[in-house]
């Protein structure tokens, strides 16, 4: 599960244009407390992909601050020589 706020307005694209493509950045914020009782906060930062009409529909209500809520799946991220 996924909750954050959008980084930037989205940018719809089309490919070939005909379909649809849409990239954002969602950010994140995990907070806790450490054994002292010191408030912790970690923010990350997560590229989404949309296509077709998802792409679409997300342009007309999404805007920089909104509130993402959403389940996503997990994908490694790989370095620059194909590896983990």
């Amino acid at each position: 599960m996924l909750i954050g706020n959008l980084g930037k307005d989205p940018e719809l694209q089309y490919l070939e244009k005909i379909l649809a493509l849409q990239n954002f950045r969602l950010q994140t914020t995990e907070t806790h407390k450490d054994k002292t009782g010191k408030l912790i906060s970690q923010t990350e930062w997560h590229i989404i992909v949309l296509w077709r009409g998802l792409a679409e529909l997300a342009q007309k209500y999404l805007h920089k601050g909104s509130l993402i809520i959403g389940r996503a799946p997990a994908y490694t991220q790989l370095g620059r020589q194909g590896r983990q």
